[in-house]
């Protein structure tokens, strides 16, 4: 008999950009809020895209344990350094781990580089963002469990950068599966070749 899944939401806090900078209406100009989803059956839980610095590493980490569940994954939907970076503080504290992002390793891959690092991640956030190798892997037919319950990733292409996926859980006491939906912002900056007409392609 499968485990009946449910899930939490942990939001790190906004952080500033440094140098300090002010927005057009004079507010501190910060980076967004980073949502991290635990998905839990009675005991074992899989984290969807841990925060990106240290200290917000920590504290999902100290979440994660206050649940009283035991995590055996982390799932990375994209390659965004925020969505993983923290990754490498979890894998200190949760030594067993897999870390899960098929699809994205190359993009992981940029942002994790000296030049991506240099210029965009610890320009921004210095001494902030743990080192961050890249020790993702991929389970075979983009499925693999929890409890007994399938998790099934899904390839949707370009969304705010390429080679994105969604994790689609599929819980065997209740048949619908279970989602998540949040109002965003989308992200464009990277939309150009051909980004834009993935997302209007049938």
């Amino acid at each position: 008999m499968s485990a009946a899944l449910q899930y939490r939401v942990h939001v790190s806090e906004p952080i500033p950009f440094s140098p300090r900078e002010k927005a057009p209406k004079g507010d501190t100009r910060v980076f967004q809020p980073i949502v991290s989803t635990l998905i839990s059956g009675d005991s074992d839980a899989v984290l969807v895209d841990p925060p990106m610095t240290t200290q917000q590493a920590a504290r999902v980490a100290d979440w994660i344990e206050g649940s009283g569940k035991r995590l055996r994954h982390v799932y990375i939907t994209h390659g965004h350094g925020d969505h993983w970076f923290g990754s490498s503080v979890l894998l200190e504290r949760f030594p067993d781990l897999a870390v899960l992002a098929p699809g994205t390793i190359e993009v992981m891959r940029y942002h994790a580089s000296p030049e991506a690092r240099a210029t965009i991640w610890d320009k921004n956030f210095p001494g902030q963002i743990p080192d961050s190798p890249v020790v993702a892997a991929s389970p075979p037919a983009g499925v693999f469990e929890l409890e007994g319950n399938e998790l099934r990733i899904v390839e949707v292409g370009h969304t705010d950068t390429d080679n994105t996926t969604v994790l689609h859980a599929v819980d065997r006491a209740d048949s619908r599966g279970r989602r998540g939906v949040q109002r965003l912002r989308q992200y464009l900056a990277e939309s150009g070749n051909g980004g834009l007409q993935q997302w209007t392609r049938p």
